[in-house]
């Protein structure tokens, strides 16, 4: 599934909950394992209107994975909203092979540089610095929450 908020290409829907919510609809019963959805807009462009991402959750009835552009806040925000049953990173694990570390600990992410993406090298995909320390505590706060 695309983005019903996405312009890439022109895209363009005047009304955009109506046509996903029929989409959706219609997916939830063709037994599919899950629906992938991006939210908001791929460019990077600020989307003009609201659209109720936890209406199409509840519409297929299944896990729903959402992507474009998370970070930790946004990624936890939109679980616990309600968006989203997991989350998924592409570009953050480029330049973050221990991605999955860094957002438990709360690290900073490394930036990934984007001219290196797609150059048919290794440069850009194996030579990120893996997390070689975090401020303790960091570490002792997500102790705290995970053990109580």
């Amino acid at each position: 599934m695309n983005s019903p908020q996405n312009t890439q290409n022109d895209i363009d829907d005047s009304d955009p909950q109506a046509l996903f919510n029929h989409v959706t609809k219609s997916l939830a019963s063709k037994a599919i394992a899950y629906l992938h959805i991006i939210e908001g807009d791929t460019s990077g462009k600020p989307v003009l209107s609201a659209f109720d991402y936890v209406a199409l959750k509840r519409l297929f009835g299944g896990p729903v994975i959402a992507n474009n552009n998370f970070d930790r806040t946004r990624a936890n925000a939109a679980i616990v909203e309600g968006r989203a049953d997991m989350i998924a990173f592409g570009k953050p694990f480029i330049s973050n092979p221990d991605l999955v570390i860094r957002l438990f600990l709360g690290a900073r992410l490394a930036r990934a540089n984007r001219e290196t993406f797609y150059g048919g090298g290794e440069e850009g995909y194996t030579d990120y610095q893996v997390l070689r320390s975090a401020e303790p505590d960091v570490c002792y706060q997500d102790h705290e929450r995970a053990w109580g």
